[in-house]
């Protein structure tokens, strides 16, 4: 009888005679470990509480699932303590590198949200004409953001480089004119600039649809949730007022610059030394002056020349 016991306490405490637990462990602890940090820079999961538990929890079963393979290859054989304390083992390293997961998921959301708003700090300093980078592995709330704000610029310096080539400057600082330039016989190219911009000022939502279309993308690839991307698209459409009134601001330089060409295109003015505009006539000042002021309620009086 005393044998039997000694076989007993040496089966449970020799892992070879009882199959190898110990080592079936380590490996598929490791193997969840390996599978944590082999994990990407996702930012599902984080619209709810609800989620972000099934994540670890889902973890925790991945755990419960690699112990059953090594249940049937090995610790089946191993005594009830080792059987018990694999088991635990596993489950609580598959429920660490749950959470280490939504952590991790936390982390890329802080440092995408962070990357977005150092995106819209450029925007106050972009050089007109070029389009604002996007880091190397950046989130989709970057993208996202960098796909809104570069559609719109886009649309802006177009705008301004073909005001510019108008020669919508010279013609409402009355600067920089002769008799003889080509552009006031061109006033109608104001007119189809008002119209550009009012067509681009008709359509709101049209710089959400590079955003949208982003964020649909991600969405479908698992790598980030629906709410998340639709709350930033809600603040992007709460924004378009601001992108309305400079389209409004564009079409009335462009309506106004038409109205001040045909006024310069009688042709009753000078220029002066200086490259200003003088006029001869104090009734073509007061209709500039009209015009000018549906631009700016207060805006600089057009010197005349005084007439002899």
């Amino acid at each position: 009888m005393a044998m039997i016991d000694e076989e007993l306490d040496a089966f449970e405490t020799d892992p070879v005679r009882g199959g190898h637990p110990l080592l079936a462990t380590i490996g598929c602890a490791v193997l969840l470990l390996l599978s944590r940090c082999g994990g990407g820079s996702s930012e599902a999961g984080l619209s709810s509480d609800a989620m972000m538990t099934g994540i670890v929890v889902g973890g925790g079963l991945i755990g419960l699932v690699f112990w059953a393979i090594a249940y049937a290859i090995t610790i089946r054989r191993a005594s009830p303590r080792w059987k018990i304390a694999s088991l635990l083992v596993l489950v609580c390293v598959g429920l660490w590198t749950g959470a280490a997961d939504v952590a991790a998921r936390k982390q890329a959301f802080s440092r995408d949200v962070a990357a977005s708003r150092v995106l819209f700090q450029q925007a106050r300093v972009r050089k007109p004409g070029t389009a604002l980078p996007v880091p190397a592995g950046a989130g989709t709330l970057t993208r996202m953001a960098a796909a809104h704000v570069n559609a719109a610029f886009a649309d802006l310096d177009r705008q301004s480089a073909a005001q510019l080539q108008a020669g919508m400057a010279e013609i409402l600082q009355l600067r920089g004119l002769r008799k003889t330039s080509a552009v006031l016989d061109q006033c109608d190219r104001f007119d189809a600039l008002e119209n550009s911009a009012r067509a681009v000022r008709a359509k709101p939502t049209r710089y959400l649809d590079a955003a949208r279309a982003m964020a649909d993308a991600d969405v479908a690839a698992g790598t980030i949730d629906r709410p998340l991307t639709d709350s930033v698209l809600e603040g992007m459409l709460r924004n378009r007022a601001a992108m309305e009134r400079r389209w409004d601001r564009l079409a009335a330089q462009a309506r106004t610059a038409s109205q001040v060409c045909r006024i310069l295109a009688r042709r009753h003015w000078t220029t002066a030394p200086d490259g200003t505009v003088a006029f001869t006539s104090h009734a073509e000042v007061a209709a500039v002056n009209a015009v000018l002021r549906q631009l700016d309620p207060v805006p600089e009086t057009v010197p005349a020349k005084p007439t002899a």
